[in-house]
């Protein structure tokens, strides 16, 4: 049995600390969205790195750091966090 994952913030209708499983069940196949997606940089060291991604939403910029180690060849994520940027209107910024 795997143990419960908590994500903070908020997905939409979900609650602030909801489990990760519901979260990924609230995804729809296929759903299209108007975020734009950016990798706005990507620093390696040996197995290390830390890439930046940048995400526009029509009402914010979420900004992203993931940390990646390279393991048996492939490269994984293993930590994540964000800062959301909350606009009334964000185009082309």
């Amino acid at each position: 049995m795997n143990a419960p994952v908590n994500l903070p913030g908020r997905f939409d209708s979900l609650p602030r600390f909801a489990s990760a499983l519901k979260a990924i069940e609230s995804l729809k196949p296929g759903e299209v969205d108007s975020t734009e997606r950016k990798v706005v940089s990507v620093d390696v060291v040996g197995d290390a790195a830390v890439a930046k991604l940048e995400l526009k939403r029509p009402n914010a910029v979420l900004t992203d750091y993931m940390s990646l180690l390279k393991v048996d060849g492939r490269w994984l994520i293993v930590n994540k966090i964000f800062t959301r940027d909350m606009r009334e209107h964000v185009s082309g910024s």
